[in-house]
C-alpha cells in the first residue's frame, strides 16, 4: 500500500541544524559562483582594456562587489525557499512583497537589491514565526557584509 504524498508537508524538517547546513551549503556554492564570476568578468574587463592598461584596484574591488551579488542572491534565496516550502499562497506573497518594495524604492547601486530582499526575507519569516530562519539569515547577511567590507577597506585605501 503506498502512502499518498502529503504537499502540504515541509520537504525537510526545519530544526535549526538543517537549516545551518542549507545555508552553508549555499555559501559555500554561492562563493565559487562568485569567485568563477569575479575572474571571468576580470578577464574580460583587463581585455577590453589593454590600451589602458591592467585594472586598477579600485575597478576590481567594483568588479568583485557586482559578482559578489551572486553570492547574497543564493543565501537570500534559500531562505526564500524554506518559507515557501510547497505553499503557493507564500510563493505569490513573497513574489508580491519583493515586487512591490522593488517598485517602491529607488535603486541606485547594484548591492541596494541585495539589501532591500534581506530585509524582506527577514520579515517575512518573523511574520510566519519562522524565528530560526529570521536569525540564521540575518547573522550570514551581518557576517558577509562585514567580510566584504573588512577584506577590501586595506586596498581601497591603498588606490
Amino acid at each position: 500500500m503506498k502512502i499518498p504524498f502529503d504537499a502540504s508537508a515541509p520537504l525537510l524538517p526545519l530544526d535549526p541544524w538543517n537549516v545551518l547546513v542549507l545555508f552553508g551549503n549555499s555559501i559555500l556554492l554561492g562563493l565559487v559562483l562568485t569567485w568563477v564570476t569575479y575572474l571571468v568578468v576580470r578577464q574580460t574587463e583587463d581585455d577590453e582594456d589593454d590600451e589602458d592598461g591592467p585594472l586598477s584596484p579600485k575597478d576590481r574591488y567594483k568588479l568583485f562587489l557586482g559578482a559578489s551579488n551572486i553570492l547574497f542572491m543564493c543565501v537570500g534565496l534559500t531562505g526564500v525557499m524554506l518559507l515557501v516550502g510547497n505553499n503557493l499562497a507564500r510563493a505569490f506573497a513573497i513574489g508580491a512583497a519583493l515586487a512591490l518594495s522593488r517598485f517602491r524604492v529607488k535603486i541606485s547601486k547594484k548591492s541596494t537589491g541585495t539589501h532591500l530582499m534581506f530585509g524582506i526575507i527577514v520579515g517575512i519569516a518573523c511574520g510566519l514565526d519562522q524565528l530560526a530562519i529570521a536569525w540564521i539569515c540575518s547573522i550570514i547577511y551581518v557576517v558577509l557584509q562585514l567580510a566584504l567590507f573588512f577584506a577590501f577597506q586595506s586596498k581601497l585605501k591603498k588606490a
